[in-house]
């Protein structure tokens, strides 16, 4: 376990631009006598909202966080075969389709099937590899997250993302530029699962370090648009 007495504090701050603005800061800042941490935080709740104040937080918490920046960096495959593992092939159909005007020659059933067939020979690893693809991948939707750790002899480390994809991965050494290094990337999911253990579960910075969820919804998303382009092409309007 990581030695948390060398911290100062840990800053955490999370802005969002797109579909509205929301800004979220948190200060974790060690109890005198060695009696864990206590989080400054002010933020906005998903409940509707905004809060302020000062939680309790324990020192392993913490410490689990520092553990993670301090593993050897993950590279890319290695998240992506974790998240993987944790969607079952039948989320990546969705349960009912779209309704179009004009509407689809294909029923819901042939739907189906036309997204089975377009899953053939293709593995979850497949999907959520490219679910994640390259750099943004929608609009209205600017997520940034900073992470500063401050050490009593002055040292610092800093992290950030901007990463619109679930769990907020890659994690990238440093401070924000246009053209991220990979060789700064961390795609580790632990950085992100320790982080959110230490913010409001309300917080929408909290939603965001998860966001499986979601993900799995533009799985599917992404399976109904390419069988209704394949009932087009097959039975045009």
């Amino acid at each position: 376990m990581a030695d948390v007495a060398d911290i100062d504090r840990i800053e955490i701050r999370y802005e969002h631009t797109g579909w509205g603005v929301i800004n979220e800061t948190f200060v974790l800042v060690p109890v005198r006598g060695g009696g864990g941490f206590r989080l400054q935080g002010h933020y906005e709740s998903t409940a509707g909202g905004v809060r302020a104040g000062e939680w309790p937080v324990r020192s392993t918490a913490v410490a689990q966080l520092l553990a993670a920046l301090q593993e050897r960096p993950w590279q890319r495959e290695r998240a992506m075969r974790e998240i993987a593992g944790g969607v079952r092939r039948s989320e990546l159909i969705p349960a009912t389709f779209w309704t179009t005007w004009p509407p689809l020659a294909c029923d819901a059933d042939e739907l189906r099937a036309l997204a089975r067939s377009r899953l053939r020979g293709r593995s979850v690893r497949d999907e959520v590899d490219a679910y994640y693809g390259t750099g943004m991948r929608w609009t209205d939707d600017d997520p940034y997250v900073q992470l500063r750790i401050l050490h009593r002899q002055g040292r610092e480390q800093r992290w950030h993302s901007t990463a619109q994809h679930a769990m907020l991965v890659p994690w990238v050494a440093g401070d924000y530029a246009p053209m991220e290094a990979p060789d700064r990337q961390n795609w580790s999911l632990s950085v992100s699962r320790t982080l959110r253990a230490l913010v409001p579960v309300d917080a929408h910075l909290h939603a965001r370090l998860d966001g499986l969820p979601s993900m799995r919804a533009r799985l599917q998303d992404y399976t109904q648009y390419a069988a209704a382009r394949e009932c087009e092409r097959l039975r045009p309007r």
